[in-house]
């Protein structure tokens, strides 16, 4: 094998070197990419980071955070629900194991209404009853943990900022692509 690289010229050797170097960016590159469409921040009218997952997909949405336990969402954590339209929206807590704020947006992210500290309800089977909040006229859901420093703050008419390279439309519009 060294009497093979060795008899090959040198511009032949640097530009493989460079090939594979590009590739490897490549593959980086599409792997942050992919990222982009998974995690997000916004920013609170005092500045404060959200670190958000973001559920776009069909299934990702019907999945939430169901199995999360408690304790798994910190207090600056939570997962956002993208859509592409407004809408009447209405969210249940199956299979959760903690309480929740579920914070109702619209298309630029200003709170229209908070539904807090939804009860949680491990598994799925009733009775009890699993919580659902009522249907309201909306764009995005946001859900925090009830008993994060953050939420307790946020309050009908403030004004959320996205935070994240990739603009949400193009997420939504990438995601559902895929799909």
């Amino acid at each position: 094998m060294k009497l093979v690289i060795t008899q090959m010229p040198q511009w032949l050797i640097k530009n493989l070197l460079l090939l594979a170097i590009l590739s490897s960016m490549g593959c980086r590159s599409e792997a942050i990419q992919a990222d982009n469409l998974k995690k997000a921040f916004l920013k609170t009218p005092w500045k404060e980071a959200i670190q958000v997952e973001l559920a776009v997909s069909k299934s990702d949405q019907a999945k939430g955070l169901s199995g999360k336990k408690k304790g798994s969402l910190k207090f600056h954590q939570g997962m956002l629900f993208l859509y592409k339209e407004d809408g009447p929206k209405s969210f249940w807590m199956p299979d959760t194991y903690f309480d929740l704020d579920i914070i109702f947006l619209d298309k630029d992210l200003k709170i229209l209404n908070i539904q807090r500290k939804v009860p949680h309800h491990p598994g799925r089977d009733e009775p009890p009853a699993i919580a659902r909040t009522p249907a309201i006229m909306s764009r995005h859901i946001l859900e925090l943990a009830a008993d994060s420093k953050i939420s307790k703050k946020l309050r009908v008419g403030q004004q959320l900022k996205w935070a994240s390279p990739t603009p949400i439309l193009e997420i939504i519009s990438k995601t559902h692509h895929g799909q």
